[in-house]
């Protein structure tokens, strides 16, 4: 399934630095001035912008659903409404998210 403007495939989780801030608010930004859309962490796009293999990571301590939404709510203005944060579990990998 290949990226558009309205999904986005990320393989890693975004760091917790200004720089990893900066391009999940950027990342955020760019879907709510369209569409709207999804950001799907744990997808490796294999460089080529569509979905190449799954590739889930260990949940970051404090790095959780409050942590992405403080990190919005501090890098977008206005506030980008109904943001929905889902960790899903994946079934093959015990203790891996997406």
């Amino acid at each position: 399934m290949p990226e558009g403007v309205d999904l986005d495939w990320k393989k890693d989780f975004y760091q917790g630095t200004d720089a990893g801030k900066k391009e999940l608010a950027k990342d955020v930004c760019a879907m709510a001035n369209t569409v709207g859309g999804m950001v799907v962490i744990g997808v490796d796009d294999g460089k080529q912008d569509h979905a190449h293999a799954l590739a889930p990571f260990e949940p970051v301590q404090g790095r959780g659903e409050e942590w992405i939404r403080s990190v919005l709510a501090n890098w977008i203005q206005p506030i980008v409404p109904n943001v929905g944060v889902r960790a899903m579990k994946s079934a093959v990998h015990e203790g891996k998210i997406y």
